[in-house]
């Protein structure tokens, strides 16, 4: 299952990235791919999955460190963020709870505090809401959004966001990244990964491969393979 956002700045690449995780696994054991795209991309679509082997989410990821009330009211837009987009920030970034300063956008989540649309949701998935969801069974969660690999860190627990969010939830694996990645890169380490999954690698011994190939490829043409090109992609889980 593919879910592409169409909010905010939208995600040039994302059209591509999904086109190739269907060339990939489409006729493969983890097929048919399933794709919710543009206006189809929507919070409760999204939410209703029920255990995919695999989740495929490429739309814009937030994370939101915590602020006082006061300085909350002077939250600019970040991220190419919309008006709607910055108001919905403020309003989470006061929230004690890391779950709630984390998350995912889809469809509708510019016109909060704008337009309303009654029966549907904002199209802001924190991550406690993610928690809920039935992933049990989910093999793999690739979040191709920016920083969705980040999260507070609270005494004697492990990093709480997104990640941690999809395990609740009951996802085995998760690939996220930690900071922005050009879309060429972000598209060519997705494509690669998914190609040596299919062949049976795991989840990090196929992301390992990737990344090689990739400081292999920047050496070839660049002379060098600054990390910032290769190492936002992390994976955690079994």
């Amino acid at each position: 299952v593919i879910v592409r956002g169409m909010q905010w700045d939208p995600l040039a690449g994302a059209a591509a990235e999904a086109e190739d995780v269907q060339e990939s696994l489409g006729d493969t054991e983890y097929g048919p791919v399933v794709t919710y795209s543009d206006s189809l991309a929507l919070e409760e679509t999204f939410k209703d999955v029920r255990r995919p082997r695999i989740l495929h989410v490429a739309t814009h990821g937030y994370f939101l460190k915590e602020v006082d009330e006061d300085a909350a009211t002077a939250t600019e837009a970040i991220g190419g963020a919309s008006f709607g987009a910055a108001r919905g920030l403020g309003m989470l970034r006061t929230a004690d709870n890391p779950l709630l300063r984390s998350g995912v956008i889809l469809a509708g989540a510019n016109n909060i505090g704008i337009e309303e649309v009654e029966g549907v949701d904002d199209g802001w998935v924190t991550a406690e809401e993610i928690s809920l969801m039935d992933l049990r069974g989910t093999e793999l969660v690739v979040l191709s959004a920016c920083e969705s690999g980040l999260g507070d860190i609270k005494s004697g627990q492990s990093v709480q966001g997104l990640r941690q969010a999809f395990q609740l939830a009951g996802a085995q694996s998760i690939l996220s990244t930690l900071y922005k990645v050009p879309d060429t890169e972000t598209r060519q380490i997705v494509k690669s990964f998914y190609g040596h999954l299919r062949d049976g690698l795991s989840t990090t011994e196929a992301l390992n491969k990737a990344q090689r190939e990739m400081i292999r490829q920047r050496r070839e043409e660049h002379g060098g393979a600054h990390p910032f090109f290769w190492a936002s992609f992390i994976a955690v889980g079994s």
